[in-house]
């Protein structure tokens, strides 16, 4: 049975609070927003040399170079901008993934948690890659750093981060899943940055609403969920432990979302895994993720209002 009006408003507010206080049993640490850099210093302006002296220093320093030097330096004019430095934080060395075998028992249901874990993250930077990604694979990305944002999702699949253009998981039904995006599809999941909880996928009207016709994500949940493709595969990752990779997209309702795009923020486990009736009244499966520790901190958006 659906739930509407006050009741709705007070179901979904009590659901926000059991999740946030399951996510706080993770013992996540606490994300500070990092303070403003210090002020560059100005140097002081070189003074002015005499136009016959740059002209001659000029001619002389550009007759030095041979055409066919590719190492010598190029001269800058003053109308030409040095390019920004990249602020990406650089990539980490995958956690290596559990051995076994890649057949698993597919579970029926119920709730399935993770055995405590005291293995660390190590972020030893790799080296970049040289050929696109081609195959399914976890952890990070060679050449892709923290943080780095595409405008399109398509964008980001075509680095390997996150393959579905829509779907929020990408996943194997035996090993785990690979990736999820944060884009807000349901209102009682919660985000704290190191941890949240995510609702798994399918159960939605195919023709959304009114306002939004034809989309996955603004359908009304028509039926339960089931325990196939990507539900399956974040609920294999609670016991292989293959770590997925995250990204937030700038819809999704969090003081951690970016502000636009969509955003690589690092690599998670999946922690437990559930099932319970959703707002709707449908059974729909629910996951805590929790962030692999020694990874930078994810950037807040001071000016977000919840």
């Amino acid at each position: 049975m659906e739930v509407t009006g006050d009741d709705y408003v007070r179901m979904r507010e009590e659901r926000i609070r059991k999740n946030r206080e399951l996510l706080e049993l993770l013992n996540i640490p606490k994300i500070v927003a990092p303070p403003s850099p210090p002020p560059t210093p100005k140097t002081p302006k070189n003074r002015k040399r005499s136009r016959a002296g740059a002209s001659n220093d000029s001619e002389s320093e550009f007759d030095a170079m041979s055409e066919e030097d590719d190492d010598a330096p190029v001269k800058r004019s003053k109308s030409v901008k040095k390019p920004k430095q990249s602020t990406a934080v650089p990539v980490p060395a995958t956690p290596e993934t559990p051995s076994g075998s890649r057949r698993s028992s597919r579970p029926t249901s119920g709730m399935l948690s993770s055995p405590a874990s005291s293995r660390r993250y190590d972020p030893s930077p790799v080296t970049p890659a040289t050929t696109p990604i081609k195959e399914n694979t976890y952890g990070a990305i060679p050449g892709i750093p923290y943080f780095k944002t595409w405008e399109y999702r398509a964008d980001c699949g075509r680095d390997g981060i996150h393959r579905m253009i829509v779907g929020g998981i990408h996943g194997d039904e035996e090993t785990g899943a690979y990736s999820v995006a944060l884009s807000g599809g349901y209102e009682d999941d919660v985000d704290l940055g190191e941890a949240f909880t995510y609702t798994g996928q399918g159960g939605r009207d195919l023709s959304g609403t009114k306002e939004n016709p034809k989309n996955l994500r603004t359908g009304e949940q028509s039926k339960d969920q089931e325990l196939i493709r990507g539900n399956l595969a974040l609920y294999q990752s609670v016991k292989t432990k293959n770590p997925i990779r995250v990204i937030r997209g700038f819809k999704l309702k969090s003081k951690y979302a970016p502000t636009s795009g969509y955003r690589y923020d690092g690599l998670y486990t999946v922690e437990k895994a559930w099932s319970e009736p959703g707002m709707s009244g449908f059974l729909v499966w629910k996951f805590a993720l929790k962030r692999i520790p020694g990874q930078p901190p994810i950037p807040i958006n001071e000016d977000f209002k919840s």
